[in-house]
């Protein structure tokens, strides 16, 4: 006769399982590989963990996904900073935190001649301690707890489905931002996503991403018809 398989398991012990494994699906990592290639990227790891992005708000969380798609927002659920948590921040360190639109067209306005060659900046902060960021942070309290570099702009997609990512690196000792002398303005368009890799020594620590798409501006469509 055909050998029947008994679970010898309690219900405690299946559900027990079960939360391990939603857990470890949960916490899979970020591959980067895709902005490697997007941007010709050297001296980052291929994977990393899941970056905590909330733009939720009173909607509840609303985490940035693992993977571009996994997470759309409506426009206006990104006007506001997101709250932010890198559990795998080490606590004695310094981090900087990046929010980078991957498909900005450059200078044509509707990218006929293909995306632009490097992203554009829309936030970063430095000089926030990994201890901090263990815990879910408002804008407010990030900022106050680092130094914010460069001012939220949300994302403001011309035309289509556009990606953003953001991206969470471990400062080294004595760090001082790049191609950014005293007084200066944090450069937004064209952003040099490599040297800031190379500023940080490669240490890409987490990362998330999400994507959102341009809605028409309901003044300025016209509803008239032809005659």
């Amino acid at each position: 006769s055909a050998a029947t398989m008994v679970d010898h398991r309690g219900p405690a012990t299946l559900i027990g399982l079960s939360c391990i494994l939603g857990t470890l699906a949960s916490e899979r990592p970020v591959g980067l590989g895709f902005l490697m290639s997007r941007y010709g990227l050297t001296r980052m790891p291929n994977v990393v963990p899941h970056f905590k992005a909330d733009f939720g708000y009173d909607y509840g969380p609303l985490w940035a996904g693992k993977k571009c798609d996994d997470t759309e927002y409506d426009l206006d659920e990104t006007y506001h900073p997101p709250s932010i948590m890198c559990e795998m921040c080490k606590g004695g360190r310094n981090h900087s935190v990046v929010m980078l639109g991957l498909d900005d067209p450059g200078k044509d306005p509707m990218g006929k001649k293909g995306w632009g060659k490097s992203p554009l900046l829309h936030w970063a902060i430095s000089n926030l301690i990994g201890s901090k960021l263990h815990r879910l942070l408002d804008y407010e309290t990030a900022v106050s707890s680092g130094t914010e570099i460069a001012e939220f702009r949300h994302p403001y997609p011309k035309f289509g489905c556009q990606r953003y990512a953001f991206i969470v690196t471990e400062e080294p000792d004595n760090w001082l931002a790049p191609f950014q002398e005293e007084g200066d303005e944090m450069p937004r368009r064209n952003w040099p996503l490599q040297q800031w890799v190379d500023a940080h020594q490669g240490k890409v620590i987490s990362a998330a991403c999400f994507q959102t798409c341009h809605v028409d501006d309901p003044e300025e469509t016209d509803d008239t018809c032809a005659a």
